[in-house]
């Protein structure tokens, strides 16, 4: 791994995920129940939980599903997942910048 920007005087990067899905298979294998997530997906829209998911969580694969599915990465192929500007300014896809 190397910096590529190293070198630039004022840097800006973004993070760009491409593809409709974009997660590896390995990655939603995961049976294992998870609160963590089911609080996530909550955040994104409660409608996509199913009733008692929230307090009993739900597989690394579901979420995975349900974000790529609400996110630009369905439609579009590609979403912005994160921009770092010179300022220091950061951009996260949830969050806005901060």
């Amino acid at each position: 791994i190397e910096d590529l920007t190293a070198g630039l005087r004022r840097p800006c990067v973004m993070d760009v995920k491409m593809g409709t899905r974009t997660f590896l298979e390995e990655e939603a294998a995961a049976t294992k129940l998870r609160v963590d997530l089911a609080t996530k997906l909550h955040e994104i829209d409660p409608a996509l939980l199913l009733p008692g998911e929230r307090e009993r969580g739900i597989t690394k694969g579901r979420y995975l599903q349900q974000r790529d599915s609400q996110s630009s990465s369905a439609t579009l192929g590609l979403r912005i997942e994160g921009i770092s500007r010179p300022d220091g300014a950061t951009f996260e896809s949830r969050g806005g910048f901060k």
